[in-house]
Parts: C-alpha cells; sequence; structure tokens
C-alpha cells in the first residue's frame, strides 16, 4: 500500500534577486517539489524520492542554495537607489552598505519577504539615515550595529522587532523618528546620545520588558506617549545639565520639579506628588496599572490628557486641594480616570465635597468623601498617670497614610489611648469591598504581619507598627 509522502521545509535561507521566480519540478515518479518566494520548499505526492548524489546528481533545488549569498538588491534614497545597496547572507545577516541616506518606505521594504530570517543588521560606515519602516516587523533580529556617520533613525524603523535586546545609538544620531522602536519588547535599557534634541511620538511605546532610559543634555522636547504602556519602567536617568527634565527618585519631571512628565509604571503601591508639582502632564499616569494609591497636593492646579487612564489598579486618590485641579477633557467627561473604578473613595479637604461632585471629570467618581486623615478632631478620654484620674480633650490629629489592603477600604482612623504629653494611639478601621467572601483574619501576602481581624462589621487592623502620634488642642 502506498503511503502519501509530503514534506514541508520552512529553510533558512532566503532569496532575493536569486529566485526572481518560482521554482518547482519532479523529484520522484509521482513526487513534486515546489520551491516558493516565500521561502518554503514543499514536496508532495505519493512514494518514494529520488535518490541524490552531491557530487553528480544532485538534488533539483539545490542550485538555489550554492550561492555565496542569498539576496542583494539596492535600497538608496538617491536616484536609481544604487547609492545604497544591501545583501543577505545564509548566516542571516543583513549589511547595508553604500554611502548617504537609505530610502524611506511606507510599509514594504526589499527584505520584508525574508523579515523572519534575519537576526542581525549591519549598517556599514558612510551611511546617514535609517530609512522609514527599514526593518520594522523583522521579529527575529537579534543586534543591530550602526556606524558614527547615521544622523536620523526613521519613524517605525525598528517597529516590532520583537527580540532585539541591545541597541547601541551612535552618538552622531540627532533625531529618532516617531514610534521608532515601539514594540521592542526585549530592550531592557535605552540610553539616549548627547545630541538628539527630540524625542518623536510614541519612539518607545509598548516596550514591555524596558526598565531604565537615561536622558541626555542635548534633549529639549518630548512629545506625548514616548514611554505609554511600558509596564516594567522603573527609572528615569536625566544628565545633570539638561535644562528642561529632571529626575527625582526615578520620576521624570521638569527642571524645576514643578510638572510631572512621566511616572514609571513599573513601580507599585503607593505614590505622593512631590509639594513643588504644579501641573500633571498628559498621560503622565497613563497604563500604571500597578499603581494603587495616589496623593495630590493642593500645589496641583492642572492636570493634563488622560493623565490617570487605565490605572486598573488605583484603589485611592486622595487629593488634597479645596479647589479641584482642572481637567484637560478633549472628549468625554470620562476618558481622565478610563478604565478606573469610579466607586473607589476619592478623598478631598472637609467641605469640599459637594464641588467635586459638580466639577466635570471629578464628577465621574461616585463615592467623594472627606479626608479623614487630615485635620480631624477628636476628642477623647484617657486615665492620666500622673494624677490617676480620667481626663479628657479636644485634638486636631495630623493622621498618616492608612496602609493599602487589596479587597478592603480604609474607613478611619480610630483613637485607642493617651493623651497630647505621652502620644496618642489610634488603630485603623477597614471595610471589607465583599463581606460575604472576607474571612474572619485576613493577612495581607505582601506583609504577613498586617492582619486585619473582624470586629463586627468592620476590620481593625493589627500588625508591627504602633500608630503613636501627636496633635494640638482644638482653640
Amino acid at each position: 500500500m502506498k503511503k502519501l509522502f509530503t514534506i514541508l521545509f520552512a529553510l533558512q535561507v532566503i532569496t532575493g534577486t536569486l529566485f526572481a521566480n518560482t521554482s518547482s519540478g519532479t523529484c520522484g515518479d509521482n513526487l513534486f517539489w515546489n520551491l516558493s518566494e516565500d521561502l518554503v520548499l514543499t514536496i508532495s505526492g505519493t512514494g518514494a524520492m529520488n535518490d541524490y548524489v552531491f557530487s553528480s546528481n544532485k538534488a533539483p533545488w539545490h542550485d538555489f542554495t550554492d550561492q555565496q549569498y542569498i539576496a542583494d538588491g539596492t535600497c538608496g534614497a538617491e536616484g536609481n537607489e544604487s547609492n545604497v545597496t544591501w545583501k543577505l547572507t545564509f548566516d542571516s545577516v543583513l549589511t547595508i552598505s553604500g554611502s548617504g541616506a537609505m530610502k524611506n518606505y511606507s510599509f514594504s521594504n526589499p527584505w520584508y519577504l525574508y523579515r523572519n530570517s534575519i537576526k542581525s543588521v549591519i549598517v556599514e560606515n558612510n551611511i546617514t539615515n535609517i530609512g522609514d519602516y527599514a526593518f520594522h516587523n523583522c521579529s527575529n533580529i537579534i543586534s543591530v550595529t550602526m556606524p558614527n556617520s547615521v544622523t536620523r533613525i526613521g519613524q517605525n524603523a525598528f517597529y516590532y522587532c520583537y527580540n532585539l535586546q541591545t541597541i547601541d545609538i551612535p552618538t552622531s544620531v540627532t533625531n529618532i523618528g516617531m514610534a521608532a522602536f515601539e514594540e521592542c519588547n526585549s530592550l531592557t535599557t535605552i540610553e539616549i546620545p548627547n545630541g538628539v534634541t527630540m524625542l518623536d511620538y510614541c519612539v518607545f511605546e509598548k516596550c514591555q520588558n524596558l526598565k531604565s532610559v537615561y536622558l541626555p543634555a542635548s534633549l529639549t522636547e518630548i512629545k506625548s506617549a514616548v514611554f505609554r504602556n511600558c509596564p516594567s519602567l522603573l527609572d528615569f536617568i536625566v544628565d545633570v545639565n539638561n535644562p528642561n527634565y529632571s529626575s527625582i527618585d526615578g520620576v521624570l519631571y521638569s527642571k524645576d520639579g514643578s510638572t510631572l512628565i512621566q511616572y514609571t509604571a513599573g513601580r507599585s503601591g503607593n505614590f505622593k506628588i512631590p509639594q513643588q508639582v504644579t501641573t500633571i502632564g498628559s498621560e503622565a499616569f497613563r497604563n500604571c496599572e500597578k499603581l494603587v494609591s495616589i496623593t495630590i497636593p493642593e500645589s496641583v492646579a492642572y492636570i493634563g490628557y488622560q493623565s490617570f487612564s487605565e490605572c486598573l489598579g488605583l484603589k485611592t486618590i486622595i487629593c488634597k486641594s479645596s479647589i479641584p485641579p482642572t481637567l484637560e477633557i478633549m472628549e468625554m467627561s470620562d476618558e481622565m480616570f478610563y478604565g478606573v473604578n469610579s466607586s473607589i473613595p476619592l478623598y478631598v479637604p472637609k467641605g469640599c465635597v459637594d464641588v467635586y461632585r459638580t466639577t466635570t471629570g471629578w464628577s465621574y467618581f461616585t463615592n467623594i468623601v472627606e479626608d479623614v486623615n487630615e485635620g480631624q478632631s477628636f476628642s477623647i478620654t484617657y486615665l492620666d498617670k500622673h494624677t490617676a484620674t480620667i481626663g479628657s480633650e479636644d485634638v486636631v490629629l495630623n493622621l498618616p497614610e492608612p496602609p493599602v489592603l487589596v479587597g478592603f477600604t480604609f474607613q478611619k482612623w480610630v483613637v485607642v489611648a493617651g493623651d497630647l504629653e505621652d502620644g496618642i494611639t489610634i488603630q485603623a478601621v477597614y471595610q471589607a469591598d465583599v463581606p460575604s467572601a472576607a474571612p474572619a483574619v485576613y493577612t495581607n501576602p505582601a506583609n504577613p504581619a498586617q492582619k486585619l481581624i473582624k470586629n463586627g462589621n468592620v476590620y481593625i487592623l493589627s500588625d508591627d507598627k504602633t500608630y503613636t502620634i501627636t496633635g494640638q488642642n482644638v482653640k
């Protein structure tokens, strides 16, 4: 009984000018072969394949792999494009040679058909321009070598070079185009050379593993979305001589610290915006899914477009200003906090709930409450240890930020004991987000010392800290 004999060879070889036409033929009584332009050798049919001898009776497709290189062509920007040439060799190296600028492409480039076989790119000296879309979607490129003659990296030049692990941008480069390195998901660090003055839109957007970025003294402008949706980003390092930008604890600010330009999405937990900040830049916190709590000081007067959009992990917002900061709204009133749960608590100063509820953008939230941590008045009763008598006093306490615990919402601080002389001990009270599913004792996985113990309908925080603070008498 004859067996069906079908083979698909996904060759690591590539063709260009060598394989101008699809090649095919027979390789057995009932077997056929076909070598397509997309580099697949298909053998199909039934029965036995012919025997071949390397030295004399070669396989009919052998001549196609018996070359010193696989494909070549021109890719220059001048005249007939011959000022710059390209060659692809069997070791998966694409070499760009010549002088002057590479051609800018709108999508497809001469080697696009063979993109999956390119693992390394060498741009030789005297090339001045890496063309638009030059290597886009070449997802198997691991390394790129560029000379100091290159002054421009075109838009989308390395878009979706998913396996590109490192890139040494030459010091000669002054211009990096829009989305040039978008979705280069294997990049972990980037050093922008001194000489680059502007980063165009979306240059490093969606670089999933990018952790650290160095910005030089020469940089004067960063367009929007340059670092959008970089979920591993932890640190901006800014040259101290840069006149426009600065880094504080790894977060990107304007030189004077008055504008928060870009938060680092790889950080988790709580963040307090520094007191000197007056403006939060557009998309500054966008896609920061690990951000749990944000404190906005009273100094902030303006918050740019979609600054907190898609902060999916945000559980608490504390806004210290009695006048709601102006929100830049382009189209929809909920776009500033798109994706944020509208029922999370928004804490505002005493007496300011109504004004936040009626202000565009802030009215998105349904749980706007007075900030119980700021200047809260308490009447406390205590046993005076010096006179052994019961005493009482009215005090105003400036309370600490409560720990953020997943699945629970902070309600208030309560006074346990103490006086102004010896300190006042307080406890944090929480409410379970889903009471029916909450255990009697909840242990915080991130900090096992923190436990919530059920007490009636609420939970009391018990941890390794004693919250003892001081206050002042109410006048």
